[in-house]
């Protein structure tokens, strides 16, 4: 909330229990003065603690970009080390040994895209936990940006694959940036079609409709919940409700990890 501060704290991934975040309510009743209380508090813990700040300037700028999960539009910005979304209400941090997956997945209409960037540890709001920050951006939606780095010192750090002018369609230029920056290969749909043409199956998980791209390596769908299941992590499928006798036109899809977790999608056509 506005009248709330919460200071996240370092993961140590060999303590059985570790404190991840405190949130504070600071009270902005009977105060004088224009000092905003919740910001003084704010300033002044970011001054006394040794705190990776997103100060200076950031490699690269995008505003209103229109985000699926966590949801609403984020101002992203693009430091060497880490990518900060900064929203109306909330704030994220992600640091770029965080990013383990890069996709870009069209949608099924044919206008849109989805850049979705799989996080592990997940990103957290509270008690919620987001392992996937998905954005989605419009196939025609263009950019031009002027990276704030040199040309020699991109040439040194990101070996030339990078160039202090970039300019085309935007989900081009952010995806190209995160894939030098993060080091991972940008996964994307391979030669499945459906019945359309399109790259995705149309279908529902968990009540909530979206879509389920088979890919080269495994089973991804969005985008709530967000799932990438590894084609070497399954252990069986199953098909159910197929048509017949031209009743139906939509099937169900069952797929069961080795853990042996089932993933139900349901009204696939």
């Amino acid at each position: 909330g506005k009248n709330e501060v919460s200071l996240e704290f370092h993961q140590n991934d060999t303590a059985a229990v570790s404190l991840m975040e405190m949130r504070f309510h600071v009270p902005t009743t009977g105060t004088d003065g224009e000092e905003d209380p919740v910001q003084s508090f704010h300033d002044k813990v970011q001054a006394k603690a040794d705190i990776l700040q997103a100060t200076g300037n950031a490699i690269a700028s995008f505003t209103e970009m229109h985000c699926l999960t966590p949801r609403g539009r984020y101002t992203i910005k693009v430091y060497p080390t880490f990518l900060g979304a900064h929203g109306k209400t909330f704030d994220y941090k992600i640091p770029f040994s965080s990013i383990t997956r890069l996709f870009m997945l069209p949608h099924n209409d044919g206008r849109h895209l989805f850049l979705v960037l799989g996080l592990d540890p997940p990103i957290r709001q509270g008690q919620t936990r987001y392992p996937f920050f998905i954005l989605q951006l419009e196939n025609d939606e263009t950019c031009e940006l002027t990276l704030a780095m040199s040309e020699e010192d991109l040439k040194e750090k990101y070996g030339g694959k990078l160039t202090q002018e970039m300019e085309g369609p935007l989900m081009e230029v952010f995806a190209r940036l995160m894939k030098v920056l993060v080091g991972k290969k940008l996964m994307v749909p391979g030669s499945f079609k459906n019945n359309n043409g399109q790259n995705a199956v149309a279908c529902s998980c968990k009540a909530t409709a979206g879509f389920l791209y088979p890919l080269e390596k495994g089973f991804m769908f969005v985008h709530k919940p967000a799932l990438f299941i590894k084609f070497e992590d399954i252990a069986n499928v199953n098909f159910a409700r197929m048509a017949s006798g031209g009743v139906s036109r939509s099937f169900d899809f069952d797929i069961e990890t080795r853990e042996g977790v089932v993933h139900h999608f349901s009204s696939l056509m």
